[in-house]
């Protein structure tokens, strides 16, 4: 609603009430001036009886003259019959503004859309709800069934702050004594206890510890909960692993999860990125109606679509030859002190790659990555053969 019709409304409102009190107003004013001048007449009749010589009569009384003229001795006002008009004005604007209250009342009631929004939509915003179900992301295999790249269970820490979740003093959850958890914390997480402690004193709900305190292992969540520090708790999601570190790695690429969805894992090199559709699969949902605190209304119908999980993927790649390839490029690079190197192996008859890799090479679960060129792909002039 714009602020001219919020305006008019409230006028509109005002003059509804006022009204009714003008129009009491104008009937006293009214009903005061007519037995005033119905007094001044039977003066005037007595004096006529008494000077047959008074050249006004009761007509020439009764005009519009006389009459203002007998209201200003009474101490009346001039402008009884403008304030009578005014009154009448008063009303007609009032009816109008509440037709129009009425025509604007129906257009809410038949219109879907009110001033661009949507009203069906909003309205459904507010009590239906709609979780996702993610999609399982597909593994790598080698030819031999090893696996290459999988999915594991990530942890993000959290620290509640506020003193509204404890319940009971001897069961506190919120933090309670900041700095020796931040003293705690500190070592494990590999962030300044200054830096912790800043963040435990936000004046907020909760808190999170930036990019450290996110993709944390089972071993690493166990070994703060074995700290019981009030407050400290742990949101689990997924994140992609590779077992054998940097095998294959330039090959395999890497995904990671999105800064924007933390549950959602991107591809960004190798194969993790050509085949991410494949691999990712298609997240489901669940849609259903709210109650206020925002839990599903008892028998209420509720619209699931199921996940398609990723597919997945096998590899060429013979483990055995792979693992060859990699440790005669250690080897070499220990010899020859090379600045980089690569091997292809492929087998003879189908053309099948067996085994390929890059040195210096690089570890798709910390992506230290110096070079980002897969030189086994890469044009380059090739030498004596």
């Amino acid at each position: 609603m714009t602020k001219f019709e919020k305006f008019i409304y409230t006028f509109a409102i005002f003059l509804l009430l006022v009204s009714p009190i003008s129009i009491v107003f104008s009937k006293a004013t009214l009903a005061k001036v007519n037995f005033e001048v119905e007094q001044e007449k039977r003066q005037i009749e007595e004096q006529e009886k008494t000077n047959e010589g008074l050249s006004m009569t009761i007509d020439e009384l009764a005009s519009l003259t006389k009459v203002q003229e007998v209201a200003q001795e009474q101490g009346l006002s001039y402008n009884t019959r403008y304030k009578i008009r005014y009154s009448k004005i008063v009303i007609l604007l009032s009816l109008f503004l509440f037709v129009i209250m009425i025509l604007r009342v129906l257009e809410l009631s038949t219109s879907k859309k009110i001033d661009g929004t949507n009203l069906q939509e909003l309205a459904s915003k507010r009590t239906t709800k709609k979780e996702i179900i993610e999609a399982k992301r597909g593994t790598i295999y080698s030819k031999d069934n090893e696996q290459l790249a999988i999915n594991v269970a990530s942890y993000k820490i959290i620290a509640y702050l506020s003193e509204a979740r404890t319940d009971k003093k001897d069961n506190p959850q919120h933090v309670v004594d900041k700095e020796k958890t931040a003293k705690e914390l500190s070592p494990i997480l590999g962030i300044s206890e200054e830096d912790i402690l800043k963040r435990l004193n936000k004046d907020s709900y909760q808190t999170e510890f930036g990019s450290k305190g996110k993709g944390l292992s089972e071993l690493v969540k166990n070994k703060i909960e074995s700290l019981n520090l009030p407050g400290i708790d742990f949101i689990e999601s997924y994140k992609r692993y590779y077992p054998k570190g940097q095998f294959l790695s330039y090959t395999l690429g890497y995904a990671k999860n999105s800064e924007d969805e933390e549950d959602n894992i991107v591809g960004e090199m190798g194969i993790e990125k050509y085949y991410d559709k494949i691999l990712r699969g298609k997240d489901g949902s669940i849609t259903y109606q709210k109650d206020l605190r925002g839990y599903k209304i008892v028998d209420t119908p509720e619209v699931k679509e199921d996940a398609v999980e990723g597919k997945d993927i096998y590899l060429t790649i013979d483990s055995n030859v792979q693992f060859f390839i990699e440790q005669s490029m250690n080897k070499s690079l220990n010899e020859y002190g090379y600045d980089w190197f690569t091997m292809v192996v492929a087998d003879a008859k189908t053309g099948a790659i067996l085994g390929m890799a890059n040195s210096p090479s690089f570890d798709p679960n910390k992506r230290e990555i110096k070079d980002y060129i897969d030189h086994t792909i890469t044009g380059y002039e090739p030498g004596s053969t």
